[in-house]
């Protein structure tokens, strides 16, 4: 299966709890092929040095970049982000990360609420 993690699923790792023990089966599962958007490095970064460093915070960045290929983003997936913003509410980076499922045919694995019921996404919450 082709995941798209999320934000919410990689910091989830960071709390050392059963939720992350859920989020690492499946980043770990090698029949699943791990991926992630530019705008989720983004987003992790500041949230980690935000709360702890920026060393952490390069330090996280980099064991994700040995799990996980970091996706193109193109014409096609800003628009049908753009509309997923507009017409789902969804966040901005929230629509980029669901686009990119789409567009792939893969799954967004996370447990943000925002996510919830919606289809092509491993709902973990």
């Amino acid at each position: 299966m082709i995941l798209i993690v999320d934000s919410w699923a990689w910091l989830a790792i960071t709390e050392e709890d059963e939720l992350a023990e859920r989020v690492l089966r499946h980043i770990n599962n090698k029949n699943n092929k791990i991926f992630t958007t530019l705008l989720n490095i983004s987003e992790i970064y500041y949230r980690i040095k935000e709360r702890s460093s920026e060393e952490g915070a390069r330090e996280f960045i980099e064991s994700i970049k040995k799990n996980a290929t970091i996706t193109e983003m193109d014409e096609e997936i800003a628009f049908l982000a753009g509309d997923l913003h507009l017409n789902e509410k969804l966040p901005l980076v929230d629509a980029f990360v669901y686009a990119t499922a789409l567009k792939c045919g893969g799954y967004v694995l996370t447990g943000d609420p925002h996510f919830k019921n919606k289809k092509n996404v491993v709902y973990i919450g």
